[in-house]
Parts: structure tokens; C-alpha cells; sequence
């Protein structure tokens, strides 16, 4: 399955708990928010304490393939004039992708099911479907 840290169990020492717990770095954004959210939920398991950053450059795929070009120019603009994209503007630029990848992917989807059908439809009319 695509699920980050599936079948992963990480026990906590006492110290480490202390300590403020698991950090998890995410060093890009999958296409899928969800995948990302699997990846956050890794840090503070069952009770435990933990954190998660995410570390995301214009040129990961995600940001690269993103198909909102409004938003893509946007977050360029900001780069080459030397500030970093942080808070809650990147966040809303990265979720943008997000949803422009998750769309794509629904639409390829609902195509692929939509030919399927007409293909079951035409090989049962030929009389080859059993």
C-alpha cells in the first residue's frame, strides 16, 4: 500500500519522550494530502509527544508539475526577489498542487473506469465478455 510508515512501530524511550518525542522531516510533498497526513501522524503515536516540519523546494515534482501556473508564478516571484516561502502562503501555494495533482488523478480515474465500461459493453455485444 502507498501508506507512509505502514507496519513501522517505534517505541519511545522514557529520554526521548522527555525530549519533546519523534520529529519527523518530510522533505517534500506527496501528490495526495492524505500521504502526507499518514506521514505527520508518525511523530506522536498512541499518546506519545511529537512534532513534524516539512521541508519543500520549487523544484520537487510536485511544485514543478503543478498545473496552476497562477500559483506557480507566484511562489517564483517571491523566490527571485530572495525571500523564502514560509507560513501560511507556501503552505496555501504547496496545497494548491496538491489539489491540482488529486484533480488530474481523479480525472484519469473517471476516464479509465468510463473506457472500461465501453469496453465490457462492446465485448458483451460481440459476445466474447464470458
Amino acid at each position: 500500500t502507498n501508506m507512509a510508515g505502514r507496519g513501522t512501530d517505534i517505541k519511545l524511550l522514557p529520554a526521548v519522550a522527555k525530549a519533546g518525542g519523534l520529529h519527523v522531516l518530510a522533505t517534500e510533498r506527496h501528490e495526495a494530502g492524505r500521504i502526507d497526513r499518514q506521514l505527520y501522524g508518525r511523530s506522536g503515536r498512541q499518546g506519545d509527544p511529537g512534532s513534524f516540519e516539512t521541508l519543500v523546494s520549487l523544484e520537487d515534482d510536485l511544485m514543478v508539475t503543478s498545473r496552476r501556473l497562477l500559483w506557480r508564478w507566484m511562489a517564483d516571484a517571491c523566490v527571485r526577489r530572495g525571500k523564502p516561502l514560509h507560513g501560511k502562503f507556501a503552505g496555501f501555494l504547496v496545497r494548491q498542487a496538491q489539489l491540482s495533482a488529486e484533480a488530474l488523478h481523479v480525472r484519469i480515474r473517471k476516464d479509465l473506469l468510463q473506457h472500461e465500461d465501453q469496453l465490457e459493453t462492446s465485448l458483451a455485444f460481440s459476445g466474447r465478455l464470458e
